[in-house]
C-alpha cells in the first residue's frame, strides 16, 4: 500500500473559501465599528456645543442674552414649597415645537449661531445648510419670566433644540431649557 501524506486540492480549496469568508466578516465587523466610532464623535461633539451654548449664555449679561433672543412668549416661575423644587410654565404649550432662528443680527455674528457644519470632526458655523459635511440646524425660542405676584421679570427661559443628521441614523434632537436669572 502506497499512502500518500497531506491534502487534497480539494481540501485545500475549501478551507481557503472558509478562510476567506472568516476574514469578510472580520472586516465588515471592522468597518461597521469605525461607522459607529464617528457617529459617536459627531454625536459628542454636538453635546459639546450645547453646553458651550449654554456656558456663553449663563456668563453674558442678562441685557445681552436678552437682546440676542427676543422674547416670544410669557412664562411664569413657579416655586413648590413642599419640595423646594422651581418649574417654569409657559403660556404657549408648544414651547420647544414652536422653536426658530430668530436671533438679533448682531448676535448671530458672535457666538450664536443657527447653523453648523461637522466637517472633518469639528463644527463650523455655517449661515445656511451645509455643502459638505454633516448639518446641525439651531432653534431657540424665549420666554420672558415673570413672578406672578408681583409681574416683575425674573428673567428668561431659554429652550434651545438642536437637530442633527448624524451618518447612517435618523435625525436626532437634543432639547434643553436654560434660565437665565434676571440681574436686578
Amino acid at each position: 500500500m502506497n499512502k500518500k501524506t497531506g491534502f487534497t486540492l480539494l481540501e485545500v480549496l475549501i478551507s481557503l473559501l472558509l478562510l476567506i469568508l472568516v476574514m469578510l466578516g472580520f472586516l465588515k465587523a471592522v468597518t461597521e465599528f469605525q461607522i459607529q466610532m464617528k457617529q459617536n464623535n459627531f454625536i459628542n461633539r454636538v453635546k459639546e456645543l450645547a453646553q458651550q451654548i449654554k456656558g456663553k449664555i449663563l456668563s453674558t449679561p442678562y441685557t445681552t442674552v436678552k437682546n440676542c433672543f427676543p422674547p416670544a412668549v410669557e412664562g411664569t416661575l413657579n416655586y413648590n414649597s413642599t419640595t423646594g423644587a422651581y418649574s417654569l410654565t409657559f403660556i404657549n404649550d408648544n414651547f420647544y415645537n414652536s422653536a426658530s432662528c430668530n436671533l438679533s443680527p448682531s448676535c448671530a455674528d458672535t457666538f450664536f449661531s443657527c447653523y453648523y457644519c461637522y466637517v472633518n470632526e469639528n463644527l463650523i458655523p455655517s449661515n445656511t445648510n451645509c455643502t459638505s459635511g454633516y448639518a446641525v440646524e439651531i432653534k431657540y425660542n424665549t420666554g420672558r419670566v415673570v413672578d406672578p405676584l408681583s409681574g416683575n421679570e425674573l428673567g428668561l427661559g431659554i429652550g434651545i433644540v438642536i437637530k442633527f443628521y448624524s451618518p447612517k441614523a435618523n435625525p436626532k434632537q437634543i432639547k434643553m431649557l436654560i434660565y437665565k436669572k434676571n440681574e436686578l
